[in-house]
């Protein structure tokens, strides 16, 4: 081989492929999700084999004609109807994996959150089946003190693990605690509470999130930096526990932390 010849090189081409795929089957894994109760057998056939399908078809044709036949699901005048789509799907993997497709199953993967105010759904969550929202901790109530609110712990090097930046729900939803906390003070908690970092309760919060809001203030912008703080922060806003338990980081149990599984299987 010369220095001229670049046979060898890696072909960009496929890494495309590989994210097409990727859309491809999470988009039909949020589809099984959404799927009602009463079909949770086609929910888990689906779940299933489209994880079969990911993990050993290989076969680059077999990708490509697979994100065909979804774009054509996708286009076609049912498009709306979701049941069908889902079998229409399913019709689709038993054909591509052949040997390989899953008849029955009974693991889930994936499960949506529906959250519905006033009789409505106005958004859902995709997540896993042991988010906290399906599979809570076992809760208690106590009268746990908490530092000084808004309390920013220094970035230095400790033997006490920092947990930055959080926000502290009891069961009710409501917020008994934000700032900087030491796993030593974790670990003197004797009550259950939800785990939610900066953005899910300050930065990015919808509004059907919020059960209490706090009422605007007309001097809202001529306040001191802190006390605008202290007004955005307040116990008095609770946040609707659907919300706080499924978007939770983590849980503090009798003075543990718990992972929250919010994302599923890979």
């Amino acid at each position: 081989m010369t220095g001229e010849d670049f046979t060898d090189e890696p072909d960009d081409s496929y890494d495309f492929l590989a994210i097409d795929m990727y859309i491809a089957c999470q988009d039909a894994l949020n589809l099984s999700a959404i799927l009602p109760d009463e079909e949770r057998a086609l929910r888990c056939r689906l779940q299933a084999n489209l994880q079969t399908f990911r993990d050993y078809i290989s076969d680059q044709d077999q990708q490509i004609s697979f994100i065909d036949e979804l774009e054509t699901i996708n286009h076609a005048p049912n498009k709306d109807d979701l049941l069908e789509i889902a079998k229409e799907i399913d019709e689709v993997l038993k054909k591509l994996l052949g040997d390989k497709w899953v008849q029955s199953s009974n693991i889930e993967i994936a499960k949506a959150v529906k959250y519905v105010r006033n009789g409505k759904i106005v958004a859902i969550d995709i997540v896993s089946p042991n988010n906290f929202f399906f599979n809570p901790p076992s809760e208690q109530f106590a009268n746990d003190k908490f530092p000084t609110p808004g309390r920013v712990l220094p970035e230095v090097p400790t033997t006490d693990r920092i947990i930055k930046k959080i926000t502290v729900f009891n069961p009710n939803g409501l917020r008994v605690y934000w700032g900087d906390l030491t796993d030593s003070e974790i670990k003197n908690l004797q009550g259950t509470y939800y785990v939610l970092d900066e953005n899910s309760t300050f930065h990015m919060v919808p509004d059907f999130a919020v059960v209490t809001h706090i009422p605007e203030n007309p001097t809202w912008k001529q306040l001191p930096f802190s006390e605008q703080f202290d007004q955005l922060f307040s116990n008095h806003q609770i946040l609707a526990i659907d919300y706080v338990k499924t978007r939770a980081v983590s849980a503090i149990v009798n003075g543990r932390l718990m992972p929250n599984n919010r994302q599923m299987a890979p």
